[in-house]
């Protein structure tokens, strides 16, 4: 499971070097979700909406064709998986990350 923890305000270009220091902030989307897991109440995170899309591998392909004037050329199709991962939340609208996660 993974669950939305984003922070609220954040506009760096590589928000995890700045975001992982707020978690723990109130309201924040990272201590509400962390709450109800340790209280055992992790399943009602899908039904408040805050479960986030895994992580996905970067991949990087081929052109499958090149157009010419004499015609198109097929190419093979080929597939290469990166290292690097893709985060689904990092481009996630600025007005959709709230800090009004409150118990009360």
């Amino acid at each position: 499971m993974r669950f939305r923890a984003e922070v609220t305000g954040t506009h760096n270009v590589a928000p995890w070097f700045n975001d992982h220091s707020h978690y723990y902030n109130k309201g924040s989307e990272a201590l509400h979700n962390m709450t109800e897991i340790t209280v055992g109440h992790g399943d009602h995170l899908a039904r408040e909406g805050m479960l986030a899309p895994h992580r996905a591998e970067e991949r990087i392909s081929s052109l499958t064709q090149i157009p010419t004037p004499f015609g198109t050329i097929p190419l093979p199709h080929v597939e290469v998986t990166t290292p690097g991962t893709v985060d689904p939340e990092w481009d996630r609208p600025g007005d959709s990350v709230t800090n009004d996660h409150e118990f009360k």
